[in-house]
């Protein structure tokens, strides 16, 4: 089998979205440590939520099962 060609490419193109996934995640994380008061209470109100989409997730498994 023929190896493929354009290694460096390849390892160039990788290097590039590890970076800028690493840049995007450390400015994620800077915003939440900015806006910390406002991400809590939008956690705060989203905890309800959440629980009533994991409920009903729970349900349909129970009654397809």
């Amino acid at each position: 089998m023929a190896e493929e060609s354009g290694g460096l490419g390849k390892t160039v193109g990788k290097a590039v979205k590890i970076i800028v996934g690493l840049l995007v995640l450390l400015v994620g994380l800077g915003a939440i440590w900015w806006w910390w008061p406002q991400f809590a209470v939008v956690f705060k109100g989203l905890i309800g939520l959440f629980l009533v989409f994991v409920g009903l997730i729970i349900v349909a498994i129970g009654w397809t099962d």
